[in-house]
């Protein structure tokens, strides 16, 4: 028999891509039901990200948009609204937190920041974007479901 001297070799290990919300979000990112492939990344999604970045994480911006695995996948104009959107929401971040403190009956517990962030964008759209209230609101609402914020998405769409 050929070959009967040689031992037979296991296949190569199969990778898996495991994804998470965000790192340092509350709202963990939930699985594809149908499909192991990781979804491409959406601009508000990954302006998600990059805010979690440099609130939660201390990181420049510039060196988060280089770090992100996702960002360089985008199309150009999805990479340019991603960018603006969170440099808006940052250089505005102050005005913003107020109204969301001033909106709210009490406030987020820390440990909500993913929710915080996700209404964050939605009101920087609003209000500084010119977004249509209709995206802003239906786009950080589908954002929450994505992150695992089921729980909190009436909140995001009030």
């Amino acid at each position: 028999m050929p070959g009967a001297g040689k031992a037979r070799q296991a296949p190569p290990p199969v990778k898996t891509v495991a994804r998470k919300g965000g790192v340092g979000h509350d709202c963990p990112m939930t699985a594809s039901k149908s499909d192991s492939r990781p979804a491409p990344p959406s601009p508000r999604g990954t302006a998600l990200d990059l805010l979690e970045a440099v609130l939660g994480r201390k990181r420049p911006l510039d060196e988060a948009l280089q770090d992100h695995a996702g960002f360089s996948t985008l199309a150009v104009r999805d990479r340019a609204f991603a960018r603006l959107l969170t440099a808006t929401t940052l250089r505005r971040l102050g005005q913003i937190d107020a109204l969301i403190a001033g909106a709210l009956e009490r406030p987020l517990p820390k440990k909500a920041r993913g929710v915080r962030d996700i209404l964050r964008l939605g009101l920087c759209q609003l209000l500084f974007l010119e977004t249509p209230a209709h995206a802003a609101v239906a786009t950080a609402v589908d954002l929450a479901e994505k992150r695992g914020c089921g729980p909190l998405k009436g909140l995001v769409n009030a």
